[in-house]
């Protein structure tokens, strides 16, 4: 299993890029990636992005509930994509960062 990990302790800190892994599955073309956000006690402003030209452009991925693009708690899940090409890294980006540390992980 490939991951990435990182311990935020300032703003536009953000893991490494990782891409999905293919579900073997008959009949699923999709491919999947977890998530998980740890010990976020100071309520820092966590987003994940994705890219699918190796970083140059960046979009914001919203929540499950698509209301907003930030989690300021600990939470755990997956995304499931069908793009090629695409990448996601997970980070807290200028002015989300309060104090204290969290821990982030991708997971492919």
């Amino acid at each position: 299993m490939a991951e990435v990990t990182k311990t935020i302790s300032a703003e536009t800190q953000y893991t490494d890029w990782i891409a999905p892994k293919a579900i073997n599955r008959a009949g699923y073309p999709g491919k999947r990636l977890n998530y998980s956000i740890k010990d976020n006690s100071t309520l820092i402003e966590i987003t994940i992005q994705r890219t699918f030209d190796g970083g140059t452009t960046v979009y914001d991925i919203p929540t499950e509930d698509f209301e907003t693009y930030i989690y300021t708690v600990d939470t755990e899940g997956y995304i499931e994509d069908y793009e090629d090409l695409v990448q996601y890294r997970i980070g807290c980006k200028t002015s989300g960062f309060t104090s204290g540390t969290c821990k982030l992980r991708l997971g492919a």
